[in-house]
């Protein structure tokens, strides 16, 4: 039932917890499950919660991209934060809860050993203050010790929610923030190590590139959206009783969004031959970038199917966006009173050799710059029918450093009415991007760029068929774009000056034999241009287990996974940057990544345990995913997961 109605009748009738999500847009629910499911429980890494097939360095925690190319975001956001979103809470990701009483849940994973361990834990804790007023909060801690040698990462995501809920007027606030520190060990020195090992040896004695660098990048935002509607009340029938429910007519909604980020490498000793190129200081790196947002959008709707004249709802908005960027270097100076001039720093210190006992570093800002866009568009849909849904929206920057870029998309749904239900999406969407204002201008002490580069255009067309009953669904991706960014070969930005098409096909199906279940998905991918977008051809995942209930309470499943992409040139990280670049001289993949687990749910608590790499030594070891970045070999890892409420 819709919370705008629980204020105004008996709450006997309202469910005692019920979740949802908000369309960030009109800010319309949709109602979900609660999370208590036992399929997917083992899948405790973020990274593969999002995407089957990941460029993933080894460690819980460190950088990862989706091989997929259509799971990777194109969102605007902050450009060094990409490569830890799978680990972030954001906004507009959250789900909002309504509790008639205080409900905590508690999940905690481990493995790997006690001296090289990789821990996470999570709570949150939710209750309403009043029926339509409710407090959530939750805390995520990642902690991966790491198993080989200055690999160690800590990650915390805190995370405020206020929701309130009345027929007229709602609000929801939301506060919070991401932090990642991470060593940057630059990978092992020798693949060898671990493809040929040296009886005996310990992973964490494999000489790694880097032993003095770290990274730390963190996110803050505050937001805020609110809504007020207009209508009237309709009576209608819930059970035997009549009750009063709102019918909103025209809604008014304003948007506010509050976001810094900043992006940190350090080292305190530099490896000369891993990082040839030091602008600034051949000794020490503070290399430093930030950004910040405040953005407030106001939209206007007219709900949908107020009579048979309003078949479809609409909406207009115009959004302001403040951005600010920042990049500041430390540079050198002779001593702590005098410093050099921007002219005087270039031509005086590129790849100077400077004397340790005269020199100080100081804070010297570079780059900075500041902008102010403005978007306005349009939408149009219909969401609520039984066998046919549409949206579309159209916007368009008209000032600042994005003018000029836009946005037109537009998705529909199909149920057909079979013996078997049908359903049918598809989708289409044309985009111009203004580059990342870090991806034109960016100042470090081993990476120097000012660039001009084009907008880039994106055409996308999908499509999915589902057939629930089969548990089958197909699904077909294509995009022709023009003047795709990338980091080549040189870990600098580059830009392709002709298109390049993407094809993607994939398929999952399960099967089902009694207690017997067998989940897989396989995605086929193909590039016109693998030096500009390298992409494996197949991934694929595979899930087969019992499943089963003992004794009427104790629900199990043992299973075994298995994940697995072909060979390809891989990108390579780059730790000063923290973005991953193309290259042509490694090829990663064709290792069948293996696992087994035990996973059970009783009443209020799910648990599991799990070998991971279990095919260590009887595939193979060549277990890369990124070059010169080895995955954990065969560790355990358990996992818990508790709700308590009453």
């Amino acid at each position: 039932m819709p919370a705008t109605t629980a204020a105004i009748i008996n709450l006997d009738t309202v469910p005692r917890m019920y979740f949802w999500t908000i369309n960030n847009n009109t800010l319309n629910r949709t109602t979900v499950p609660a999370d208590t499911v036992m399929d997917g429980f083992t899948v405790y890494n973020p990274v593969y919660k999002h995407s089957i097939a990941n460029s993933y360095m080894g460690n819980l925690g460190l950088p990862n991209q989706s091989m997929i190319y259509f799971d990777r975001p194109i969102e605007d956001r902050f450009m060094f934060l990409d490569v830890y979103r799978d680990y972030a809470i954001f906004p507009e990701k959250n789900t909002f809860i309504n509790t008639r009483f205080p409900y905590t849940n508690f999940g905690y994973t481990s493995g790997g050993g006690s001296n090289r361990s990789e821990e996470s834990l999570t709570i949150y804790h939710a209750q309403n203050i009043t029926p339509d007023l409710n407090f959530a909060v939750s805390a995520k801690h990642l902690y991966g010790r790491g198993l080989y040698d200055k690999q160690s990462t800590r990650h915390l995501a805190l995370n405020v929610l206020v929701s309130y809920i009345k027929p007229k007027y709602n609000f929801y606030l939301q506060g919070g923030r991401n932090k990642f520190e991470n060593f940057e060990n630059g990978g092992v020195q020798y693949d060898s190590v671990v493809t040929k090992p040296v009886s005996n040896a310990r992973e964490e004695t494999f000489p790694v590139n880097l032993t003095a660098s770290t990274s730390l990048l963190k996110h803050n935002y505050l937001n805020f959206k609110h809504r007020y509607q207009m209508g009237f009340y309709k009576e209608a029938k819930v059970a035997d009783s009549t009750i009063k429910r709102f019918i909103p007519v025209t809604s008014i909604v304003h948007s506010m969004d509050l976001s810094s980020y900043s992006k940190a490498f350090n080292e305190s000793a530099i490896n000369q031959t891993y990082f040839p190129t030091n602008y600034i200081s051949k000794e020490k790196t503070a290399d430093w970038a930030e950004q910040s947002t405040v953005s407030n959008r106001v939209a206007m709707y007219l709900s949908e199917g107020l009579n048979k004249y309003t078949p479809f709802g609409v909406g207009v908005f115009i959004e302001h966006e403040y951005q600010k960027f920042g990049n500041t270097p430390w540079s050198y100076i002779a001593d702590t009173t005098w410093a050099l001039t921007n002219a005087q720093f270039l031509a005086n210190n590129v790849n100077r050799t400077m004397d340790s006992a005269k020199y100080a570093f100081a804070h010297n800002n570079y780059s900075s710059y500041a902008t102010n866009n403005v978007k306005w568009g349009g939408e149009l849909f219909s969401r609520n029918g039984k066998y046919f849904q549409f949206e579309s929206q159209a916007s368009i920057y008209i000032l600042g450093y994005k003018a000029g870029d836009y946005n037109l998309s537009g998705s529909t749904q199909f149920v057909l009415p079979l013996r078997d239900s049908v359903i049918i999406k598809a989708g289409a969407s044309f985009t111009r991007e203004t580059p990342d204002y870090f991806m034109n201008h960016y100042y470090s002490n081993h990476f120097w760029w000012n660039n001009g580069f084009d907008a880039t255009l994106r055409n996308r067309l999908w499509g999915t068929l589902n057939i629930p009953a089969w548990r089958l669904l197909f699904d077909l991706k294509t995009e022709v774009a023009s003047h795709l960014l990338y980091f080549g070969n040189d870990q600098l930005p580059s830009q392709n000056g002709s298109e390049v098409a993407i094809l993607n096909a994939g398929i999952f199906k399960q099967l089902a034999f009694g207690m017997f279940r067998w989940n897989n998905e396989i995605v086929y991918q193909t590039t016109s241009n693998s030096s500009v977008v390298p992409l494996p051809d197949f991934s694929a995942f595979s899930d087969f287990y019992i499943q089963g209930t003992y004794s009427k309470v104790l629900k199990f499943q043992f299973g075994i996974t298995c994940r697995y992409n072909t060979a390809y040139y891989a990108p390579g990280y780059s730790p000063a940057t923290g973005r991953f670049y193309n290259q042509n001289e490694i090829k990663t993949g064709n290792y069948p990544l293996l696992g087994g687990y035990a996973n059970f749910h009783l009443k209020r608590m799910r648990f599991f345990i799990q070998n991971i790499n279990s095919g260590e030594g009887l595939v193979g070891r060549n277990y890369f995913l990124v070059p010169h970045y080895p995955l954990n070999p065969r560790f355990t890892k358990i996992g818990i997961s508790w709700n308590f409420y009453d």
